[in-house]
């Protein structure tokens, strides 16, 4: 379990990851080596799985992105997701309740990037179905405080 300063410490990395345990220390109140202490358990503990950076596709030349729907032939789900899992242009999928097993969201240089991501997965032994929705807005984007 995670107390209040570890919520507080959380916090202050979700907003930026990259900031300076003085920087954490001065914002929650704690110490300096508190907070390192604190950041450490959390990493072993596994609640800090690793710092990222987030990255604005758009400038890189990513400027389709589309969230895919996907549907897997019976018993083949662990194939569908070793199979998305290790598609470059794919940056997050979940498993889901519903209609359709995964839910993919990629990141395209272009129409036709998407196209034969869209071709090759609807051949692939694990896939039934796919329904593709091109994003038209990003609306909300951000990390959920705890």
């Amino acid at each position: 379990m995670i107390d209040q300063k570890d919520r507080k410490i959380l916090n202050c990395l979700i907003d930026d990851a990259r900031q300076s345990y003085r920087e954490v220390a001065k914002k929650t109140g704690l110490s300096i080596v508190t907070v390192m202490k604190r950041v450490r358990a959390l990493q072993k503990d596994g609640i800090i799985k690793q710092f990222t950076a987030m990255v604005d596709y758009e400038k890189l030349g990513f400027d389709l992105h589309a969230v895919i729907e996907l549907e897997a032939n019976k018993g083949m789900i662990p194939d569908l997701e070793r199979f998305i899992a290790a598609q470059p242009n794919i940056s997050r999928m979940f498993m889901v309740t519903g209609h359709v097993d995964a839910i993919a969201f990629g990141h395209f240089r272009n129409r036709r990037e998407l196209e034969r991501f869209i071709m090759t997965a609807n051949q692939h032994p694990s896939v039934t179905n796919t329904v593709t929705r091109v994003v038209l807005s990003l609306t909300k984007d951000i990390r959920v405080k705890v």
